[in-house]
């Protein structure tokens, strides 16, 4: 067996020849025996295909890979923990994987990372919990999908110095298994310092869009688009000093930017569309700086700032709100405020038209032995209309998911949001990013 599952071949590494193990894993054969097989730092290559109810275990330094374009799957044919955890080991790397079927409890994702991780265009979809759980510093999500799972697209805690770069995590926790105040919804990540969100789409989740909690500090969120999750676009909470730039947060049910009980943050250069009236602290509001007494912290949103933003909806329903008394340092200027309008709705719908491309593949991910779970609840509030100066550069946003070899595109927006661009660095989608 071992003949038939081990390759070496030979990589250079700068000038220096370093031997690098890659191990070709048939379809049918065990993934764990091939890792055992081999030395630390190989490579172990899958097929393209299925494979069925496995689980292992990777040492520091080893890739996993499969075949371009999702097409190697990974169904756990409902096991109940995941496929592959950290066990201890760093420096791992994940790439073009298909993740379906692991039936994890909550909280828990069908891949637990550790420190040093790289999920490289990975489609994690239909798990029952959290498509992957982030769990150690310095870890990157790079393309890929992380939709339709029981629970959210990633979950993770103590992820210091991550980053999460064009994913889609869509239409997650669609089923409402999971209550939407305690863990749902595109991400999830809590207790984590520097972790970096950009260039990705958080749509349809039932919960949240980007949801970090308990004394997380210094994120940065740019370039995002965010539209009709049934909680709030972006939700910071309970955490300090996050920088959110140039996102696209638009018809989701909470409010669009909520910052609870969060001190010292930066909200500036969104585009934001509020589909109603502000009915309470994360309902309905477009952008929202709340302090209320908590049991569980003495934290309160003090020393934000929220300038140069651009708003669908009344200017009622964006500032600090406070039952504690004001708060000091929190400011809230320089926003400008477009009513809603027919004639804009109309511009913006041919607009869309006009510029939408072709919907990209669904990865292979979306087979039959996908459970099929419906869209998350979306907005009973019709879209506002936008003035046509707003018209969107860009198309409705694809429901499908991206393919597992392929960044996700740059976010796509609906027909009613506004679009008004500035140049944007070439790292960045332009079409979420604004200027005054």
């Amino acid at each position: 067996m071992r003949a038939v599952l081990l390759t070496s071949t030979a990589l250079l590494i700068g000038t220096a020849a370093m031997a690098q193990t890659v191990v070709n894993v048939p379809l049918g054969a065990s993934i764990q025996a091939a890792i055992n097989s081999a030395p630390g730092g190989s490579t172990i290559q899958l097929a393209a295909g299925t494979y069925t109810s496995q689980q292992f275990q990777l040492p520091s330094g080893d890739t996993i890979t499969g075949a371009p374009g999702g097409g190697t799957i990974l169904n756990g044919n409902g096991m109940t923990s995941p496929m592959l955890s950290a066990n201890g080991a760093t420096n791992v790397t994940v790439s073009d994987l298909t993740v379906t079927g692991y039936q994890t409890p909550s909280q828990q994702g069908a891949i637990h990372t550790g420190a040093n991780w790289s999920l490289l265009n990975v489609t994690a979809t239909g798990n029952g919990a959290a498509g992957a759980y982030i769990g150690g510093v310095n870890n990157l999500v790079q393309g890929g999908s992380y939709s339709n799972n029981g629970q959210e697209g990633l979950a993770g805690s103590q992820a210091d110095g991550s980053k999460i770069i064009g994913i889609t995590a869509n239409n997650n926790n669609a089923a409402g298994a999971y209550d939407t105040a305690f863990e749902a919804g595109g991400v999830k990540i809590t207790a984590t310092d520097g972790l970096t969100i950009s260039g990705s789409t958080f749509q349809g989740n039932n919960g949240p869009g980007i949801w970090a909690d308990i004394d997380s500090s210094n994120w940065t969120i740019t370039g995002n688009g965010i539209a009709n999750n049934t909680g709030a676009g972006i939700q910071y909470e309970i955490s300090h000093t996050a920088t959110i730039t140039g996102n696209l947060v638009v018809n989701n049910q909470g409010s669009q930017i909520y910052i609870s009980n969060s001190d010292g943050s930066v909200i500036s250069g969104n585009g934001v569309v509020a589909p109603g009236t502000l009915t309470g602290p994360a309902v309905g509001g477009g952008i929202v700086l709340w302090s209320n007494q908590r049991s569980d912290s003495s934290d309160l949103s003090e020393n934000d700032s929220v300038t140069n933003n651009t708003i669908v909806g009344p200017a009622s329903t964006t500032g600090a709100f406070s039952v504690v008394g004001t708060q000091p340092g929190n400011t809230v200027a320089n926003n400008t405020f477009e009513a809603a309008g027919a004639a804009g709705n109309a511009a913006a719908a041919a607009a869309a038209k006009t510029a939408a491309p072709a919907p990209a593949p669904a990865p292979a991910a979306q087979i039959a032995a996908v459970p099929q779970q419906s869209n998350a609840p979306q907005t009973s509030n019709a879209p506002p209309a936008i003035p046509q100066s707003l018209a969107p550069a860009a198309s409705a946003l694809d429901q499908s998911a991206v393919p597992a070899s392929t960044p996700a595109a740059a976010p796509a927006i609906p027909a009613s949001a506004p679009a008004r661009l500035a140049s944007a660095p070439s790292a960045l989608p332009a079409a979420c990013t604004f200027g005054n």
